[in-house]
């Protein structure tokens, strides 16, 4: 029996990106940079997801104020010893529970590459799929590039136009909303539509 792919997204499915990105911001504040010269540098350096510590840093550096950036370095890769922590309390059950007989589980993530691929290893999820998948497409586009087109498959995604956007793409596919008794359905296989 071929295995179902079951895709599944990283940030705010898996991973509370807004207590990280709260966090994160709060190490380059400690650094005397305020919220709004944050809110400008984030912005400048987002370029089809975040380029990452050491561009942010340099824009900083060359647009809006001198810091020690070997310093702020140190502590970001301190922090992101820990990313772990921003993992939801269901993340690892449900990676742990899903049938490795039934169903290839890929994580899907859009964003810059380097970036997510940082956050997936330091919050050791990397181990639990079979492939990590990471893009600055949006789904719809990079699952062109995955799959047939007539093949089934799920997404787990939160974000609404994601979601919607493959749906419409994919008429063989199942989106679902991350809503963890949805999730705890899947692993159990007490789903599928």
């Amino acid at each position: 029996m071929k295995k179902v792919r079951l895709f599944i997204d990283f940030d705010n499915t898996l991973f509370d990106r807004s207590a990280f990105i709260h966090d994160f911001f709060g190490l380059i504040k400690s650094f005397g940079v305020s919220d709004s010269e944050i809110e400008i540098s984030y912005k400048a350096v987002y370029k089809n997801g975040y380029l990452g510590i050491k561009s942010h840093l340099e824009y900083i550096n060359s647009h809006i104020r001198n810091i020690n950036s070997q310093l702020v370095l140190e502590k970001y890769e301190e922090f992101m010893k820990n990313a772990d922590r921003y993992l939801y309390g269901y993340t690892i059950p449900f990676l742990k529970s899903v049938s490795r007989d039934k169903y290839s589980i890929e994580l899907l993530t859009v964003g810059g590459v380097d970036f997510q691929k940082k956050k997936v290893m330091c919050c050791g999820l990397d181990k639990y799929f079979d492939k990590c998948n990471y893009t600055t497409e949006e789904k719809a586009f990079a699952l062109k590039e995955l799959i047939d087109k007539d093949e089934y498959f799920i997404l787990i995604d939160d974000k609404e136009s994601e979601r919607e956007s493959v749906k419409k793409a994919f008429i063989n596919s199942v989106v679902i909303n991350p809503i963890k008794e949805r999730m705890i359905l899947i692993a159990t296989d007490g789903i599928i539509i």
